[in-house]
């Protein structure tokens, strides 16, 4: 299993701003049917943080670039209604270059929720 590899947690962290020193653990979601999903933990002070971790199918999702724009649009849209009913909503967790998914180097995909 990938997430278990020091390299593709140093390549995940690369992109995001996660610190790999902080990593302590995941947990496989095994709900889902079309992605890979996982809960990553990391401890930063005492105070533990959750993220959620999609590998994106391209068998189903042969355009992640669009998908991500969608899904970005509408996270934008309910995070304005949010706003007005004092609600929390799904966020997506951008990469450092402000990007809404990355590609690793094995040609992976993979998008982050908080």
């Amino acid at each position: 299993m990938k997430i278990n590899d020091t390299l593709f947690l140093n390549e995940l962290c690369k992109h995001y701003n996660f610190n790999i020193n902080n990593y302590i653990g995941y947990k496989v979601i095994s709900k889902g049917h079309i992605n890979t999903t996982y809960t990553l933990y990391f401890d930063y002070k005492n105070h533990v943080k959750r993220y959620l971790l999609q590998e994106i199918n391209t068998n189903v999702f042969a355009n992640p670039k669009k998908l991500m724009d969608n899904i970005s649009g509408v996270c934008d849209h309910l995070k304005q209604k949010a706003k007005k009913n004092k609600k929390n909503i799904l966020r997506i967790y951008k990469t450092k270059s402000k990007k809404n998914y990355i590609t690793l180097s094995d040609g992976s995909i993979y998008r982050v929720y908080h």
